[in-house]
């Protein structure tokens, strides 16, 4: 009842002060409300509330989230007249904001004499708000998390922290935008922030316009190693967006995720067996086709990423990273897969693959001994036959030495 009574009064307030609105300025729209929230995941609520001594005829309403090239126009319905009051929702069934995200919206109203009024841009952030997060910032990097103590969260600033100078250098950005990292307990809860891709297998996802990733990290007795794992993954498809800037969506997937694999500081230690076993079983993805995303089943997910990692390993001891730093500066002009190859590289998408293939196979293990021992074979060698020489040199000595003494023998009997 108490609350019934408030809103009456707040109702009768807000005409009473539209009224006097509208006749100080008769024959102009006049917005007395506009106001937001949201039900993470689910829906998008706006309300409104205006009037014109005209009557309004025509209410629209305009939102778009960071980063996103589309706007999402609406039409709501509402009883046309002197004052209106709108409230429309916008269902998330079927459709995906990311998380984090930053929303713009704005109405469009018209009224009966022609006038057309264009509210100011509004925003608010949606945020993953099922939880109560924690946080911790350091140089460039806040964490965010929600369930473990505060040692979890500084461990991951940490971990964090150290990544991105070190990944910056390698990919030749100057100086990093600010890095927010949101931490999930576990994958159920992650998964209810992620777009519906059917990859069930994802642990994290980087919103690089946004500056933003998620990731699922159990406080548990190997956070530490999934946070080495995870967070340098990640803040790599960060810095790579930073350096490509627009032209990120042309940076191709072996790339992409090859850079970020390597960047890991605990590498996957199965990636190897991964790749051995697709190798020995003529299975390996052609290179152009690792151009595009990666599959959705884990196992040629799996595959593809340590593929990538392995390529991009080729890349750097074959050109050094000077060669992976004019591969993403080739792709930040515009490049296409192959045209960045070749521009970067100085060799076809075809030939790089030919070259990586080549030292994945199986070497002569006489060869390979060979290689390695030569120099220490070469010594003995000569050792032995400095050694040799001197042994035959000892009889001859020897013969030279009789041979004179019996030239010399009957001389001497003679003389005497």
């Amino acid at each position: 009842m108490k609350r019934r009574l408030v809103s009456a009064l707040l109702l009768c307030l807000s005409l009473i002060l539209l009224s006097h609105q509208l006749l100080r300025a008769e024959g102009e729209i006049v917005v007395v409300a506009s106001t937001s929230h949201y039900e993470f995941g689910r829906q998008l609520s706006f309300h409104l509330e205006a009037g014109s001594a005209s009557g309004i005829t025509q209410v629209i309403l305009s939102f778009r989230a960071t980063g996103d090239a589309t706007t999402t126009v609406e039409r709501p319905q509402f009883v046309a007249g002197p004052s209106v009051t709108v409230d429309h929702t916008y269902s998330l069934q079927g459709r995906y904001i990311k998380p984090f995200s930053r929303i713009e919206y704005w109405w469009t109203l018209s009224d009966a004499a022609g006038h057309r009024l264009t509210t100011e841009v509004q925003t608010f952030s949606y945020d993953d708000d099922r939880f109560s997060w924690q946080s911790l910032a350091g140089e460039g990097v806040t964490v965010y998390w929600y369930q473990g103590p505060e040692a979890f969260g500084q461990a991951a600033l940490d971990v964090a922290v150290e990544a991105v100078p070190r990944i910056s250098v390698d990919l030749g950005v100057g100086t990093p935008q600010p890095i927010r990292a949101f931490l999930y307990a576990n994958l159920s809860d992650l998964e209810g922030a992620l777009p519906p891709t059917g990859r069930e297998w994802v642990g994290g996802q980087a919103y690089p316009e946004l500056g933003t990733f998620v990731a699922a990290i159990p406080p548990d007795d190997r956070s530490l190693s999934t946070m080495k794992r995870v967070i340098p993954h990640e803040i790599t498809h960060l810095l790579i967006y930073q350096a490509a800037g627009g032209a990120f969506g042309l940076v191709p997937s072996w790339l992409n995720e090859g850079l970020a694999t390597l960047s890991e500081e605990l590498p996957d230690p199965e990636a190897a067996i991964v790749l051995e076993t697709a190798l020995s079983q003529g299975s390996l993805v052609p290179l152009e086709t690792l151009c595009g995303p990666f599959p959705l089943d884990a196992g040629e997910a799996r595959l593809s990423y340590a593929q990538s990692a392995s390529v991009v390993s080729f890349i750097r001891d074959r050109y050094g990273r000077q060669g992976l730093a004019r591969l993403v500066t080739a792709y930040a002009d515009g490049a296409s897969c192959r045209g960045g190859v070749e521009r970067a590289l100085g060799v076809s998408l075809e030939g790089l693959e030919t070259q990586w293939r080549a030292s994945l196979q199986p070497r002569n293990k006489w060869l390979v001994f060979l290689e390695k021992a030569g120099p220490w074979l070469g010594l003995w060698g000569g050792s032995c036959l400095m050694t040799l020489l001197f042994l035959e040199t000892i009889p001859l000595s020897i013969w030279r030495r009789r041979r004179e003494a019996q030239e010399e023998s009957p001389a001497n009997e003679t003389t005497g």
